[in-house]
């Protein structure tokens, strides 16, 4: 037996986006306890019992919180991503990522603002000839351009402090040579640093990158660092990427109940028993 706890009005935020991603509204399912939680001896004080006047509780004996539980979760997006062509000889990828969840109405499509920021988070993984539709975007991704990128450095302005150089580059292995030599004017004043305590702490953060990123380093000749990085480690690490930058709640909830039916149990006292079959008549999908 599940008992589900649903709220019963609208919190409102002024700014629209941060209102439909981060805050609870009416018919929302909020908490979803065990069999007997509302019985205990303390839930007549909680902030969930219904004379709060924030919550309705419905009671459903056959429905288990292992079956529900997923109703809680927020609608987010989830980016898939496809390899359309490849050009070995020269490091080219042309590549399509894909929203999975884009709604009935298309409420979460790449549009509007998230379209700018696809585009602008492309750009900053040194991707070309984008094109944006509703459910996708496709552009060029080139090794090259990537592993100089400010988003593999994780450094926005990285093109003014670093400069770099392809050594060589076998299409057969995948795997590059890199020197990337540091322009330490570009890094910042250094006021009461040693030459010494400077080259140190730009050194922890060229060699953290490097390794973090998959390359391994086969020199340091301050300011130069070289070293390898296979091509699949730099896709492997823009695909991460993706998935960790560009995917972003919709809204707080997915899942939800009608006005009508939170106030019609509400006008019950504000705790109902229903059957699981009448439970799941009355869960809305978002998306849909």
């Amino acid at each position: 037996m599940a008992e589900i706890l649903i709220k019963v009005r609208d919190y409102i935020n002024d700014d629209p986006d941060k209102d439909r991603r981060g805050v609870h509204k009416k018919g929302d399912i909020i908490n979803i306890k065990p069999a007997g939680w509302s019985d205990g001896e303390h839930w007549h004080q909680s902030a969930y019992h219904p004379s709060q006047g924030k919550f309705v509780v419905v009671k459903v004996p056959e429905l288990t919180v292992k079956e529900i539980i997923h109703t809680r979760e927020p609608w987010k997006d989830d980016f898939d991503y496809q390899i359309v062509a490849t050009r070995p000889a020269s490091g080219q990828y042309d590549i399509r990522i894909f929203e999975q969840n884009p709604g009935a109405l298309n409420q979460n499509s790449i549009s509007a603002a998230k379209a700018i920021k696809v585009r602008d988070y492309l750009l900053n993984w040194g991707c070309s000839n984008m094109s944006l539709s509703t459910h996708d975007a496709s552009f060029t991704f080139s090794l090259w351009d990537a592993v100089r990128s400010a988003n593999f450095w994780k450094v926005p302005n990285i093109s003014e402090r670093v400069t770099f150089v392809l050594d060589s580059y076998s299409s057969s292995t995948g795997i590059g040579s890199i020197t990337a030599t540091v322009v330490q004017a570009a890094w910042g004043s250094f006021e009461n640093r040693t030459q010494v305590e400077i080259e140190q702490q730009i050194s922890r953060q060229m060699e953290g990158v490097i390794q973090e990123q998959g390359g391994t380093i086969t020199a340091v000749a301050y300011p130069a660092f070289t070293f390898t990085i296979e091509r699949s480690a730099i896709l492997s690490k823009f695909r991460e990427d993706v998935k960790e930058k560009l995917e972003q709640v919709y809204t707080r909830h997915q899942y939800h109940v009608t006005d009508a039916d939170v106030n019609t149990i509400i006008a019950a006292g504000g705790v109902v028993t229903i059957t699981k079959a009448q439970f799941l008549t009355k869960l809305k999908d978002k998306m849909v």
